[in-house]
């Protein structure tokens, strides 16, 4: 994000430096609003219009027009976003309380108007796949009176509509919408904090000095810090185009191919997004659905994640291997014992953000504000001065103007929510696919699997999400499946139709940075990252996984769990002990298979078929250097 507000860096030449004022000074003004909310709970009518009035003129002015004279139209949209919102907020108790259903002149003008303008903040924060999506589900609920049998609904009428999408929290003021404003706001200023306060420079440094001497280092230095900052922004594209920078080039210097290079941060950065214990938005937005504490959802979407980053790990260590790639030189590398001497204390707003969430059971707002004011306090170890003012307030504003895609993502999810929730359309979607699935969960979740990635592709991992978590979770719920592995499953689907193509944003992006096909890069990415294709299933298949089992039985499922995401990446990248012939990888393939599913026999088979591969290739990689010193024996 380029530099916008009363702080200087202002760009040249396009707008008034006045103009640039003004972004600075609402973007400041809305993170000092959510703060303020944090001590004083607002209605949510109240608080999610409010956290629009700001958003939407932010967007406006902070994404151009770029047609001449484009500021006029940015500035009468960006009054358009405030006047409508603040309506709303303004006459939240009369709509809710006296004019359900049955809006006057104004709302119907106010409540148009901010369907439209949620339409276009999405297109301009998001790029057009939402937008087309939202503009779809509204031709079906304005026309679809008009299909005949069980797809086709009651006619809605002009006020109905509006009503529907904009004047209650069904529609855009709905539940992802409260969440971006209750709980994302602010964790996105806790990421710019960490930035400004030398976190971000330390995890890089950490991960660089500790993992960089490793076979495949780079690669691993990559999975590491890119896990760490995707599970903080919330975005596999954003988190590609900012860690890339540096990741990239460094796997390309160690001899990685530039679709290797560009294919493992684009699965790193996807990663980053189911792991705790912030990832990236949706978690939020599933304690919401579910009803539970965010807690409960980081802790139960621990052991995949970790499970996911192992097998990332293992793959650029076995891919290494097999093409012989050497480590970073060490004279080229800090210790990382004097890297945790000298800014161990950056991990303290991390332990402090857990410890509120987790011990002091605080709300996820008020602990992202704990882990502001610690990572603020402990910049003054790092130096003489610490973090400015000026620096303080460019995190602020840098956080508010991060949150404007999550802003605009869900504020327009929250018109395709509320076409679904008006037609019944949800309700429509599981019945077919519990009908395609003839009684079979394992098919059903297959169908699901491809649902959600076609769903989901094109879309930011929130509003994927949100409309899959409408569209296609009461299928799996109604199933006697764990709710929590039922959402996790289609959260992943979501987040990781990323790097799976056709529409792989996260990998398309990766290449442009790798300078490498997109498309050998989407295929590599999807290699690299295929656990995550595993994962949803032993999720389904084993609750123990999201902590829904006795102590033994999640310790049996982690042990099995560990043993297939190393049985998986070594049949993909044909390597274990030594280079895997095709025999060998399609044992360790229909190993990791076996594995999923718990059964102890099921499970013995699986083992059976990884140790016999393990003892073949561990026995002839011994048997090698005694074979070369027997034949240069001979020679002599």
């Amino acid at each position: 994000m380029s530099a916008l507000s009363p702080l200087g860096d202002s760009p040249a030449g396009e707008r008034a430096s006045s103009l640039w004022w003004v972004i600075g000074c609402i973007a400041l003004a809305m993170t000092a609003f959510h703060i303020y909310a944090v001590f004083t709970p607002l209605q949510a009518m109240e608080l999610r219009p409010v956290h629009l009035a700001f958003a939407l003129p932010l967007i406006f002015l902070a994404r151009p027009t770029p047609i001449p004279f484009g500021i006029v139209l940015d500035v009468v949209l960006a009054a358009a976003g405030v006047a409508s919102a603040g309506y709303i907020a303004y006459e939240a108790n009369d709509l809710i309380l006296y004019r359900m259903g049955a809006p006057n002149t104004y709302d119907m003008i106010f409540g148009g108007l901010m369907v439209l303008l949620v339409l276009e903040g999405a297109r301009r924060t998001i790029g057009w796949g939402l937008t087309i999506v939202a503009l779809v589900f509204l031709a079906y609920l304005a026309a679809g009176h008009f299909i005949p049998g069980r797809w086709g609904h009651r006619e809605f009428w002009l006020d109905q509509m509006v009503s529907g999408l904009s004047l209650h929290t069904e529609g855009i003021f709905g539940i992802p919408l409260g969440v971006a404003a209750t709980y994302i706001f602010l964790f996105s200023v806790l990421g710019e904090t960490l930035q400004r306060s030398g976190a971000g420079r330390f995890f890089i440094d950490i991960a660089t000095a500790t993992f960089g001497r490793m076979t495949g280092g780079p690669a691993k230095v990559a999975v590491v810090t890119s896990g760490f900052f995707g599970s903080i922004n919330g975005s596999a594209v954003a988190n590609v185009a900012s860690t890339g920078a540096y990741t990239i080039p460094m796997m390309k210097r160690a001899g990685y191919r530039p679709e290797q290079a560009g294919a493992i941060e684009a699965a790193a950065s996807s990663g980053g997004q189911i792991m705790p214990p912030i990832m990236g938005a949706a978690g939020f937005i599933i304690a919401e659905f579910l009803g539970i504490s965010y807690w409960s959802v980081a802790a139960g979407a621990a052991i995949p994640a970790v499970l996911y980053f192992v097998a990332l790990l293992t793959m650029a260590h076995f891919e290494a291997k097999r093409a012989g790639l050497r480590p970073i030189p060490i004279d080229d590398l800090a210790r990382p014992r004097e890297i945790l001497r000298r800014g161990w204390f950056h991990f303290l707003p991390l332990v402090a953000l857990i410890f509120a969430l987790g011990f002091l059971q605080y709300s996820p707002q008020r602990s992202a504000l704990v882990g502001i004011v610690v990572a603020i306090g402990v910049s003054y170890l790092s130096s003489r001065d610490g973090m400015s003012l000026r620096a303080i307030l460019l995190a602020f504003r840098d956080g508010a103007l991060g949150a404007l895609p999550i802003a605009g993502a869900t504020a327009c999810a929250g018109i395709v929510i509320g076409v679904i929730t008006m037609t019944g359309l949800g309700l429509k979607l599981s019945s077919m696919l519990i009908a395609l699935s003839m009684g079979s969960l394992f098919l059903l979740l297959v169908l699901t699997m491809l649902a959600s990635l076609l769903l989901g592709m094109g879309l930011p991992t929130t509003a994927a999400y949100i409309i899959l978590a409408v569209l296609v979770a009461p299928t799996l719920a109604g199933l006697d499946t764990n709710l929590l592995a039922a959402h996790l499953f289609i959260f992943y689907f979501g987040a990781f139709s990323a790097i799976t193509p056709p529409i792989g944003v996260a990998s398309y992006v990766g290449a442009a940075m790798a300078k490498a096909d997109a498309t050998k890069t989407a295929l590599l990415a999807t290699s690299f990252g295929f656990a995550a294709y595993l994962l949803p299933f032993m999720m389904i298949y084993s609750p123990a996984y999201v902590l829904d089992a006795e102590p033994t039985a999640i310790l049996l499922a982690c042990l099995r769990g560990l043993l297939a995401v190393i049985a998986l990446p070594a049949a993909l990248a044909g390597y274990l002990c030594r280079a895997a012939n095709p025999y060998e990888r399609i044992t360790l393939a229909l190993a990791a298979g076996l594995l999923v599913y718990p059964d102890w026999r099921v499970d013995v088979a699986g083992i059976a078929l990884f140790l016999a591969v393990f003892a073949v290739q561990a026995r002839a990689r011994g048997a090698q250097p005694r074979m070369l010193a027997f034949l240069k024996n001979r020679q002599e």
